[in-house]
């Protein structure tokens, strides 16, 4: 299987960007402070759309494109902490008309996991991922400091 290309940005971060290896007219999209979701409903994923975002946007890595896989992330993420409360109510184990049997939730839990894990790597919210990005918050310029009215 080929490797995956790597964003020139995820390179610079890294350390890795070579001049020889840039892909021309790469597909850059603008980066943004902030972003509204669009179809998350519950506390659980607008509590991790919140953090996610707001981690992604101090080291310049939100932006508007991906909307949909850190919504994807957050009902994920959600899923998984909803399964989990279940199976500390429930069990594990339930027994059943035909003996014992692993409770659904138990794969719930398992799937929304593995699901959250392989959208967390592209946005380096992995501890392995993280490794591989030598992110810096975003230097505000001096222009930024006036309008906000802070000095630096």
């Amino acid at each position: 299987m080929p490797k995956p290309i790597v964003p020139t940005h995820l390179k610079m971060l890294r350390g890795t960007l070579e001049k020889s290896r840039l892909t021309p007219n790469e597909f850059d999209p603008e980066t943004v402070d902030s972003l509204d979701s669009r179809f998350l409903e519950n506390d659980y994923e607008k509590q991790e759309w919140d953090l996610i975002t707001s981690e992604l946007a101090k080291v310049g890595l939100l932006t508007t494109v991906d909307i949909s896989l850190i919504e994807a992330y957050c009902i994920e993420a959600a899923k998984y902490r909803t399964a989990i409360q279940q199976l500390r109510i429930e069990g594990t184990i339930l027994k059943g008309k035909m003996g014992n049997y692993i409770n659904p939730w138990h794969m719930v839990s398992e799937r929304s996991f593995d699901r959250m894990f392989k959208i967390g790597q592209s946005f380096g919210l992995t501890p392995t991922a993280r490794t591989k990005i030598s992110a810096k918050p975003k230097v505000k310029n001096k222009l930024d400091n006036l309008l906000n009215g802070t000095s630096g």
